[in-house]
């Protein structure tokens, strides 16, 4: 896992020229995140952020890179699909009725993410679907920062 968030920083920092940074925040009925990452050339996302599961004990921590499909070409408003790939960290803490540790299990799966926005100026807004040892989906928002 140390070695992937390694390779993405490597290549962050060599495409940092032509990269600009964005920052995340989604959330949905069970789940709420947060995420950082660059956005290459318009197309090319690189992200790492975290997912946790409100009221328990269920965290994934992922770093993925995907790329961005538009469907409409205009410079400021833009339709697009993102698919992307990566690996993830799944965290799950099982307890019992007397606060008692049932499972502590710390598994590296594979992270996949479908994303589906509507960009603006300074941001998008989007609702994506993702798996890493369960499904989620989730809704939210993204700032480009300039």
């Amino acid at each position: 896992m140390k070695y992937f968030f390694s390779f993405m920083l490597c290549i962050i920092l060599m495409l940092r020229v032509q990269a600009q940074p964005a920052a995340a925040i989604e959330y949905n009925l069970h789940t709420a995140g947060i995420s950082i990452g660059y956005l290459v050339d318009d197309r090319l996302e690189l992200t790492t952020g975290f997912n946790t599961k409100l009221f328990s004990y269920n965290t994934i921590l992922y770093a993925s890179a995907g790329y961005k499909i538009l469907f409409s070409h205009k410079d400021d408003d833009n339709f697009n699909l993102t698919p992307s790939i990566g690996i993830g960290k799944y965290f799950l803490q099982l307890y019992d009725a007397k606060d008692q540790l049932l499972e502590d299990s710390k598994n590296n799966k594979l992270f996949l993410r479908l994303e589906a926005g509507k960009d603006w100026y300074m941001g998008r807004l989007f609702i994506s679907a993702n798996y890493c040892a369960v499904w989620y989906c989730s809704v939210g928002i993204k700032a480009f920062i300039q």
